[in-house]
């Protein structure tokens, strides 16, 4: 499914995410509410690119508020992500990405949590504050760009980066 646009509606308390776009590029979903869900709030998945999602409240879902995988080229953007049981936002296997502008905060995981070959992503401009692991967290990511961000009261680090070591 491709060109949709999803907005202004209350998306509660579903059995598993609130929205799911699979191999679905260039969809805008924005001003909704998405709270309560059993899984994601929003998941994109299998190559689902250059979509825009802004202006959503995602908040207390029971996995992540936007989970990105296998994903490129799309934009998050002025989302209000508040208390999922996981990470705020959480990026595997998802390059040239634009994160910004987001409130981030009381999260369970990470704040954003950016891993398994994620690269080449921007993420700037972003509250991420009172998350119960890291502000940010890049594990086994290279080429990305953080900057602008306000990064407090996270539980561990502000941004951790980390890669294990092979022998």
């Amino acid at each position: 499914s491709s060109h949709n646009s999803i907005f202004g509606n209350n998306i509660t308390a579903n059995q598993r995410d609130g929205i799911s776009l699979g191999g679905s590029s260039y969809n805008s979903i924005f001003n909704n509410s998405v709270i309560e869900n059993d899984e994601d709030g929003i998941d994109l998945s299998s190559f689902s690119n250059h979509n825009n999602i802004y202006g959503n409240h995602l908040i207390e879902n029971d996995f992540d508020g936007i989970a990105v995988g296998n994903s490129s080229y799309n934009k998050l953007y002025e989302n209000n992500i508040i208390e999922n049981d996981e990470d705020g936002i959480d990026l595997s296997k998802s390059s040239y990405n634009s994160i910004f502008g987001n409130n981030i905060t009381a999260n369970w995981f990470d704040g954003i949590d950016i891993g398994y070959s994620s690269n080449h992503n921007n993420i700037y401009g972003n509250n991420i504050a009172d998350n119960d692991d890291d502000g940010i967290d890049l594990y086994q990511s290279s080429n990305n760009n953080i900057y602008e961000n306000n990064i407090t009261a996270n539980w561990w680090d502000g941004i951790e980066l980390y890669s294990p070591q092979t022998t």
